[in-house]
């Protein structure tokens, strides 16, 4: 029996189930070669480490305390716990005993520093303990625990080696003692959010559904009346109204999250909540919370992110501000808010695929998250200006150093984001060279294996092996191919009755004559491909044939030029999409005829200067004078349209060309001819 939308629940599956190679397999490499010991050396040359390590006195407050009343240094553990989660991945992928040996030493420290209780904080237990649980607003102690927990969960899965999942759990426990309604416990939550998501990975890995309760505790009662922070500021002697921000939406905590309709405050907080929210939606089937997500998912795609799928253009507060307020020479668009866009729209396929998330997963994922590494693995950016005059170049480190390992962990967990599993279904939600194993609720195992150059080229071809016989649904994914009704035509729907019937058909909205040999009626359904098969043990090649059944389904990869109207630094502006990626050019002539071309099966936009289309016009004007029949008035030299295409190549026309993945500005690049980096 077919399951309903709200009775499906997909989870991921684990990083070390799925084995990458082409595009993804590449930037993999790059972070075991370098990126995951860099980390861990600069985490080293920062004094992280001294600060964990009991037999060294404790360092003191090393990075001074700021205005909002805290110091960086705080965040320590995270960066750490990043840094473990990074390590763990990257040993699956490519053992490195050297490697694994300082990580396994960093873990005895955080043995050895673990309270009694199972209380777990460098900063409160070395520099202020006597702080302890007294300014959850500002002082993010459980958000350290949420990273430090999600390290736990990657080295146990990589590894197999439990200790630092079992401190976790004994942490974990005593903050289940401390937090709740009961009398004598804190009704609080964190003021920067990280640990619902954390806690939901720790409950999915153990099996323990009181992690999931404490989780959906911290959801729950965030922006409750009375309000938890100013009722905390007041116990600890402060001043409720005297905080940096002035207001509760920085933390997303001005409403209960199920009357929230506008995204609003710091932009990595906001993607930390609503992916917490979407894993308890999945979870508990809470359809409330399902409801409320979809609002702000609205808000959030169609009024305040970018082209590239980054978020938060103000610096001040690292974050939103009003609608449409998209610059492009000023963007923050900071590198963890793209990544944590990927974890919410990863997370709101919980409950059935959903093309809408899919494909700004895909967006931010290649064109807002990605650009924060660099091909070597050794420098990163933070924010990400879509317009620069040179200047904007990659970081060795950040005093805030919480992007590098955001973005490399991302990286080393792609395979994750990729594939998700019901009880009987199989999602694929992004395409890459893959090999993934999957086991089912329903106990079935199936192997699944990608051939592609995605996202260079859209051929795509899945080979399956099944374990034993048994009928499952496979959902795959068609992420924005081109857009509009060509990305219609090329979904499918097909339902096989028997395992002989291997072809998909193309679906058409009607049938036109009659269906390939071997092709069942389609119907469409979530802008997926949703075949029933009945799988046989051995397995046998599956691809999606195109109309000519060709063995490989070339999805049509065409640079679609669009105006970007509503933000008001874009207007006259034209950007290109080709599949996943972004491309956009800008002058200071804006706005100019953009023109897409194709070398090498890749695309190049290129802009028209002023100049040059002023002479086109007044060459057609005077053709039309001269020639019977063309009285008319010129036509302004626009997109698609024959006669404006130059005879030939002027000297001067700026070239925009395809930037190798990941490269950062130069000095070379200018803000009248320039094209923005596409991965």
């Amino acid at each position: 029996m077919t399951k309903t939308v709200k009775d499906r629940q997909f989870r991921p599956v684990a990083v070390p189930d799925v084995e990458l190679g082409g595009f993804w397999g590449k930037w993999q490499d790059a972070v075991c070669r370098s990126t995951a010991e860099t980390l861990l050396d600069r985490c080293v040359e920062a004094g992280m480490i001294k600060a964990i390590d009991v037999s060294q006195p404790s360092p003191g407050i090393v990075i001074p305390i700021q205005p909002w009343g805290g110091t960086t240094q705080m965040f320590w553990d995270s960066d750490l716990g990043k840094s473990i989660e990074t390590i763990a991945y990257s040993l699956y992928r490519r053992p490195n005993p050297e490697l694994e040996a300082r990580a396994d030493r960093i873990i005895d420290m955080y043995e050895k520093l673990q309270d009694q209780d199972g209380y777990l904080n460098a900063w409160f237990q070395r520099v202020q303990p006597d702080r302890r649980w007294t300014n959850l607003r500002d002082h993010h102690e459980l958000y350290c625990a949420g990273h430090l927990i999600e390290a736990a969960v990657a080295y146990y899965q990589a590894t197999g080696k439990r200790k630092l999942l079992d401190i976790m759990c004994r942490f974990t426990d005593y903050m289940i003692t401390v937090f709740g309604r009961g009398e004598g416990q804190i009704p609080g939550y964190c003021g920067h959010e990280e640990i619902e998501l954390a806690l939901v990975k720790l409950a999915r890995v153990t099996g323990e559904k009181k992690y999931l309760d404490l989780s959906k505790f911290f959801i729950d009662e965030r922006g409750t009346e009375p309000h938890f922070f100013t009722e905390e500021a007041r116990r600890d002697g402060r001043d409720p109204e005297s905080f940096i921000q002035k207001t509760y939406e920085y933390g997303q905590a001005h409403q209960p999250v199920r009357e929230q309709t506008k995204v609003v405050g710091h932009a990595v907080r906001a993607m930390y909540l609503y992916s917490g929210m979407a894993d308890i939606a999945t979870e508990y089937r809470d359809d409330s919370l399902t409801a409320a997500l979809e609002t702000l998912w609205d808000d959030l795609t169609t009024k305040q992110m970018y082209i590239t799928g980054g978020i938060g253009p103000a610096a001040s507060n690292e974050g939103f501000t009003s609608y449409y307020d998209l610059p492009n020479d000023t963007a923050y668009a900071e590198t963890c808010a793209s990544v944590g866009l990927v974890f919410w729209a990863s997370r709101m396929l919980g409950r059935g695929p959903d093309r809408r998330y899919a494909d700004i997963m895909e967006q931010a994922l290649y064109n807002g998250a990605l650009p924060g590494l660099s091909i070597d693995g050794r420098t990163f950016f933070y924010d990400n200006p879509l317009e620069s005059t040179g200047r904007h170049h990659r970081w060795k480190w950040h005093h805030c150093p919480c992007c590098p390992p955001n973005i490399a962990r991302l990286v080393t967990s792609i395979g994750s984001y990729m594939y998700a599993v019901a009880e009987d279904e199989i999602a694929v939600h992004l395409y890459g060279e893959s090999t993934a194993r999957l086991k089912l609720a329903s106990g079935a195992e199936v192997e699944l294996r990608q051939e592609t150059n995605y996202p260079w080229e859209g051929g795509d071809r899945l080979h399956d092996e099944a374990r034993q016989a048994g009928e499952i649904r496979a959902v795959l994914a068609h992420t924005g191919m081109g857009g509009g009704r060509d990305a219609q035509r090329q979904r499918y729907d097909a339902r096989s009755l028997g395992a002989s019937d291997r072809r998909l058909c193309p679906h058409r909205t009607r049938m036109v004559g009659r269906r390939p040999r071997g092709a069942l009626p389609c119907r469409w359904r979530f802008g997926r491909n949703m075949p029933i098969r009945r799988w046989r043990p051995g397995g046998y090649p599956w691809h999606r044939p195109d109309d000519r059944g060709r063995r490989f389904r070339r999805l049509r990869r065409p640079v679609r030029l669009r105006e970007i109207d509503p933000a008001a630094h874009d207007r006259g502006a034209r950007r290109g999409d080709r599949g996943g990626d972004r491309h956009q050019g800008q002058g200071r002539d804006r706005p100019r005829p953009l023109r897409a071309r194709h070398r090498h099966g890749l695309p190049v936009l290129r802009a028209l200067p002023a100049y040059e289309r002023q002479r086109k016009s007044r060459l057609r004007a005077q053709d039309g004078a001269n020639r019977p029949g063309r009285n008319r008035a010129p036509r302004r030299a626009g997109l698609g349209h024959p006669q404006d295409r130059p005879s030939a190549r002027p000297k001067a026309r700026p070239a925009f060309r395809r930037s190798a993945p990941a490269r950062g500005d130069r000095p070379g690049d200018r803000a009248q001819a320039r094209r923005l980096p596409v991965r």
